[in-house]
């Protein structure tokens, strides 16, 4: 699939904008990660100047993208409160319930995500096709925070 025009001056601006900030702080060079909204022209230009780094998405735009995708699976009202409780945490009154992403470590990470496969499986008839979408496309965004 061949970049639309825009998208290639978009990558451009970010490529020249990554690049002027590394050449005038080699400092940044030993940077080791960074974090974007998950545009795809903004981390291709920031990874093509700072080689090392990864890329990590912030809360707000790791729960947009988890929301969006269930809305795309037609899972709706409490089932997705509940989802999305369960990943990012929940409260109750004065007390925060830690969730997925609150893992302490990756082990952990890994072990809470798959027992969450038999719950979010019969919540809904896509439940476990969303499962299977967050544990295949999302779940590195996670893992690469540790």
């Amino acid at each position: 699939m061949a970049l639309s025009s825009f998208t290639k001056r978009k990558r451009q601006r970010h490529s020249v904008f990554s690049g002027t900030l590394k050449s005038l702080n080699p400092g940044l060079g030993k940077v080791l990660a960074f974090g974007t909204d998950g545009k795809e022209a903004l981390v291709t230009a920031y990874r093509n100047n700072f080689e090392r780094t990864t890329n990590l998405l912030c809360d707000l735009h790791l729960k947009a993208n988890v929301k969006s995708k269930l809305q795309e699976f037609g899972i709706s009202s409490k089932v997705k409160e509940t989802i999305v409780a369960d990943i990012f945490r929940r409260q109750r009154g004065t007390v925060f319930e830690a969730g997925l992403a609150d893992a302490s470590s990756r082990d952990m990470f890994v072990k809470q995500l798959s027992q969450l496969e038999e719950p979010w499986s019969p919540l809904h008839q896509n439940g476990w096709n969303f499962f299977k979408w967050f544990h295949n496309h999302k779940s590195a965004a996670f893992v690469n925070c540790y």
